[in-house]
């Protein structure tokens, strides 16, 4: 029996770079080693691309026992980004994830990031990470920088994993509507997960 952990993260650290860059809702600054990411006055988490070192990963899969770890890119997704931010975003992250996953061969699967801002550049993005990269699903965040994943601008993506057979994971980021519940962290203890469960309804 193979035991599978279905959701585990890497961050590459150029990824983090180019988050440094954008400049509209999601900014971001750097102190020393930490990168300080602001969903503009609703959100703010401290982020560490050390931390997400794929051999610490190996090490605590060992330690529990498991055999593979699906791994994705942890918000912000480049959808949150300016548009040719977002698409060289995405094509670094999936880029490093598929070098992860041949380093480690057998010990990940990759979950590619979409450029979802722009349909056109995300179908590319999609093809080639799915025939060169070899990755093996996509992931989808509960919205597309306030879009409803069910916009049917989105629907071309779908149906190409539908038609392959891809998995899509949906994966929680930031409501917009967050400000009614920004204090006390409620954002992150359930905001998240009902912003998800807007999103799979």
């Amino acid at each position: 029996m193979i035991r599978v952990d279905c959701q585990s993260h890497v961050f590459p650290k150029p990824y983090a770079d180019i988050l440094l860059n954008n400049q509209k809702y999601l900014q971001t600054s750097k102190d020393n080693d930490h990168y300080i990411i602001r969903y503009s006055n609703l959100q703010q988490f401290r982020l560490n691309p050390e931390m997400y070192d794929p051999r610490h990963t190996i090490r605590e899969m060992d330690a529990a026992g498991i055999d593979v770890s699906v791994i994705s890119v942890n918000i912000p997704g480049p959808e949150m980004l300016d548009t040719e931010l977002g698409i060289e975003g995405a094509r670094v992250c999936n880029d490093y994830l598929a070098e992860v996953c041949a380093r480690y061969q057998g010990r990940f699967a990759g979950l590619a990031s979409l450029p979802l801002q722009d349909v056109n550049a995300a179908i590319s993005e999609f093809k080639r990470a799915l025939n060169d990269l070899d990755l093996k699903g996509i992931i989808l965040f509960s919205h597309i920088n306030g879009t409803p994943v069910d916009d049917p601008q989105f629907e071309p993506i779908y149906a190409m994993a539908q038609s392959r057979g891809i998995p899509i994971v949906l994966h929680p980021t930031v409501p917009t509507w967050g400000e009614v519940i920004k204090d006390y962290s409620m954002i992150p203890m359930m905001g998240l997960m009902v912003d998800t469960s807007i999103a799979m309804l």
